[in-house]
């Protein structure tokens, strides 16, 4: 098969929340975690079942939170269903466009918290771009009837989208629902309203949508609807194996103008979603006979568009059996330039023995495509993993090799259910770093899930960066040098602490001159030092000490006497550019000659 001469590196790893938070926070905990997070400029968000909390990117520090996810209407004693319960299946988007975060959940209950029966969309959106700001809260009823379950939402240009399954007496299948929230006036903190359709009395075989969602800062043409998609498997009754795509217009001055109506099918390729005949025990584990749930008979949370300007491009996936029951990905990429959308590209990934599902997948601003998941087998523990592919590479192969976000330590006991999804989306920052949140087991035992937050960069998608590190010693004594300057490639300095440690962060990647001056030391330089892409580069130097000048004199009273004088001396050990560490050379003249 193709594979890609460069090289993919995983840039930052950490641990996102876990069973124990759930249960520390809330006094109990729950599976699946419904694993869901979002990147913004300076945060990463992450959100599970019934918590969610704010971590610093850059070093993976948890800086707020968990919190329970209820908590906004809780502190706001709004009365509401969305105060009173924390019923999960949560989703959290960052809107690149606002510069705006939302967090969403459904409530079992209705808005004014009178009847256990309405079902109600709780959506909380930020009102500035901090996350651990203020934020405004809405509590939608979306049926009396049906219960709102698996809510998606992808974000347009004219509202906030959403796809549910929805069920009525809490079991039965109620059919597809699908709505849109007033985005303008949410962002503003107004009163807004919804438009939602019951597709069941029409199109009751419809099921498992996804609403498209803007990921970059090139919106959608004006006036394009959202895209709405279906996949579909001839062993359902389907004609093929198939995608059917709608679009959702929606006019919020005449909101009866609105319109939720069928645009064309694709053809794909062959695939087979019958993964132990869609049985939650069915993924293998090492070590355990406990099974966990593939959840094949929908496509994987999310649809991510992109408007290229030459084209329009959306990703999505979904798992299938590639034989003997083993799971796989199916992905796709779809485009648009004029009429109706068509397939680019799909392909399927299963490179090996081991199952591969629950994926999500996302497009940099090149047209690369990445795709993560969960890994685990009779040999393998539950584990993140993700691949890639180059825009330029031929078609429907991920072409980058696999690689490890985070390797399980252990299988999951008592319990098979799994996910029920994961995220993938591209940091806003450079449009190019993939951010990636998942579910995975780091030891054995029951109730026990943990889950990662993990980021990677595909080759050539610029600019590139990684670190520069060192220790500056003194080449005589191998003792680290304290207070010296460093400078590289551009003007950027550093000094370095008491163990003679420097570093520099967040370097585009490229070759540097290292150049190291210290007032009591020759300088230093090395030139070329190679920073390679989202890897640390270590510069060590060693300093030769400078040849000594002598100060020599006699300290007098001046009296009149001229009396030498016992005295204590400091000389301040100045460094380049009159730094001064506050180190200084102390000395006491002769008592006897000054």
């Amino acid at each position: 098969p193709y594979a890609s001469s460069s090289p993919v590196q995983t840039v930052r790893s950490f641990d996102g929340f876990s069973i124990w938070d759930d249960a520390a926070t809330l006094g109990y905990g729950v599976a699946p975690p419904d694993t869901d997070g979002a990147v913004g400029p300076d945060h990463y968000v992450q959100i599970i079942n019934t918590v969610w909390g704010v971590f610093d990117k850059n070093t993976g520090e948890v800086i707020g939170g968990p919190f329970p996810n209820n908590i906004f209407w809780d502190a706001a004693d709004t009365g509401d269903a969305c105060e009173a319960n924390n019923d999960g299946d949560p989703i959290v988007l960052y809107d690149e466009e606002a510069d705006r975060w939302l967090l969403s959940q459904f409530a079992i209950g209705s808005a004014d918290n009178t009847s256990a029966h309405p079902y109600t969309e709780c959506i909380a959106i930020s009102a500035s771009p901090d996350p651990l700001g203020a934020w405004n809260l809405y509590a939608f009823d979306i049926s009396d009837t049906k219960m709102n379950d698996y809510p998606k939402i992808g974000i347009w240009s004219d509202g906030y989208y959403m796809a549910v399954n929805q069920f009525t007496g809490g079991s039965s299948w109620g059919g597809q629902g699908v709505a849109a929230f007033e985005r303008d006036e949410m962002l503003l903190g107004n009163p807004a309203t919804f438009i939602y359709y019951d597709l069941q009395p029409t199109y009751p075989d419809l099921g498992g949508m996804l609403p498209s969602n803007i990921e970059g800062n090139a919106a959608p043409p004006a006036g394009t609807p959202n895209y709405f998609v279906e996949m579909d498997d001839d062993a359902w009754g389907w004609p093929t194996d198939q995608l059917q795509f709608w679009a959702f217009h929606v006019d919020w001055a005449t909101p009866a103008n609105s319109s939720f109506t069928y645009q064309n099918t694709l053809t794909t390729d062959p695939f087979d979603t019958d993964l132990c005949g869609y049985s939650r025990e069915c993924i293998e584990q090492l070590g355990t006979d406990q099974k966990v749930d593939a959840i094949s008979d929908r496509l994987m949370y999310s649809l991510q568009y992109r408007n290229f300007g030459t084209h329009q491009s959306m990703v999505v996936n979904h798992t299938i059996d590639v034989g003997g029951d083993q799971a796989g990905v199916r992905w796709y990429e779809l485009r648009r330039t004029t009429g109706d959308w068509s397939i680019y590209q799909q392909g399927d990934y299963a490179p090996d023995g081991d199952n591969r599902w629950m994926g999500s997948a996302s497009m940099d601003n090149l047209g690369n495509i990445a795709l993560g998941y969960s890994v685990s087998s009779a040999t393998t523990y539950p584990s993140v993993h993700y691949t890639g592919r180059l825009e330029a590479d031929p078609l429907g192969v991920m072409t980058l090799g696999e690689n490890a976000i985070v390797e399980g330590g252990g299988s999951q006991l008592g319990v098979s259910r799994w996910g029920d999804y994961s995220m993938m989306d591209v940091d806003p920052a450079d449009d190019c770093t993939f951010w990636y949140t998942q579910e995975y087991v780091a030891d054995t035992g029951q109730w026990n899930w943990a889950t990662r937050i993990g980021s990677f960069k595909l080759p050539g998608c610029g600019p590139v960066w990684g670190t520069l590190s060192g220790t500056i010693t003194d080449d005589s004594t191998t003792l680290p040098v304290e207070g010296a300057k460093v400078a590289i490639t551009g003007g950027v300095t550093a000094y370095t602490d008491a163990s003679g440690d420097y570093l520099f962060d967040g370097l585009p990647a490229g070759n540097y001159d290292v150049t190291v001056t210290s007032y009591w030391y020759e300088d230093g330089v090395v030139h070329n030092v190679a920073v390679v892409d989202g890897t640390a580069a270590t510069q060590d130097l060693a300093l030769r000490p400078r040849g000594v000048d002598t100060i020599s004199g006699t300290v007098y009273d001046n009296s009149g006497q001229g009396w030498p004088l016992y005295a204590y001396i400091e000389i301040p050990e100045l460094h380049e550019d009159n730094q001064n560490p506050g180190a200084y050379r102390v000395l006491y003249t002769d008592p006897e000659t000054g």
